[in-house]
């Protein structure tokens, strides 16, 4: 094992994985000793106090991986841990995750709430909960981040955070110490829907002002087939009018990307959520 990552202490994210790596990629080993290397030394400091600085040496960071059956279709070969995201975080800053535990959505939250009573976590992981993150510190399960935060977070993602004014790292920060990393709705918060506006050019087609609208066109894309996407065995168009997630809404009201919960809204539905109807009752939104 190498031996820069043996020092390496556990680390949480609060929602979302792919800050929390690098900010642990950017935090110093505690028990780092100088090499005589004044190149290596000076690559060291590099990687520990500037964003994309790369490490010296590979660390190797094991991590507590959420999977889902909608993620399955990975290319040939390519893994968790050998992927072309994984690649492209190893040639930027030289770190190669290990995952510790895979598991899917239902059963990812039963393998955290495990490895916290055992007090054997993985270097980085995401909990879904503020209850868990505050056990974590409690029991001084998880690193400090406030060091790696201030010197390794990126100009976009600091913006990201500072959209925010201080409410989310309020969350994580504890006795003045960033503590995790809280998750973001930058990039499905949202809820738009989104058509091919290529397709509507060719077919010359205008902008939608009304669901008819977007229904129209969604029409127009699979009769008029502008990809040139043809037909199936059984002669039906081949052409996908409107991406959608196989779960079609998200859970709890929780909608992102490729879900129709803003089309459901529109016509006073909300599946999958408990909601107050006109007469004050309480009502499952899937049977609205």
């Amino acid at each position: 094992m190498n031996r820069l990552k043996q020092t390496l202490k556990k680390c949480v994210a609060f929602g979302v994985t792919g800050i929390m790596l690098i900010l642990a990629g950017c935090k110093s080993p505690a028990g780092f000793v100088s090499n005589d290397n004044e190149e290596y030394n000076a690559r060291m400091e590099e990687a520990r106090t500037t964003p994309f600085g790369a490490y010296p040496e590979t660390i190797e960071y094991t991590l507590g991986k959420m999977t889902s059956v909608n993620n399955s279709n990975m290319p040939e070969n390519d893994t968790y841990t050998d992927n072309a995201y994984t690649r492209y975080i190893k040639s930027v800053i030289n770190v190669q995750n290990v995952d510790v535990f895979e598991a899917n959505d239902s059963q990812y939250d039963t393998n955290v709430s495990m490895v916290i009573s055992m007090g054997s976590l993985p270097d980085i992981m995401v909990v879904s909960s503020q209850d868990e993150v505050e056990q974590l510190v409690e029991a001084g399960l998880i690193e400090d981040l406030t060091e790696s935060y201030n010197n390794c977070i990126s100009d976009r993602i600091r913006k990201m955070y500072e959209s925010y004014g201080d409410s989310l790292k309020d969350m994580v920060t504890y006795d003045g110490k960033i503590m995790a990393l809280p998750e973001t709705n930058i990039t499905d918060g949202p809820n738009l829907v989104w058509l091919r506006k290529d397709w509507m050019d060719k077919l010359g087609l205008s902008e939608p002002h009304t669901i008819d609208d977007v229904v129209n066109i969604v029409k127009h894309f699979i009769s008029e087939d502008p990809g040139n996407n043809g037909v199936d065995a059984s002669g039906k168009p081949n052409t996908v009018g409107l991406a959608v997630d196989t779960d079609v809404t998200g859970e709890c009201g929780y909608s992102s990307e490729f879900l129709l919960d803003i089309i459901f809204a529109c016509f006073g539905a909300y599946p999958k959520q408990w909601i107050m109807n006109d007469d004050g009752e309480i009502v499952y939104g899937s049977v609205t």
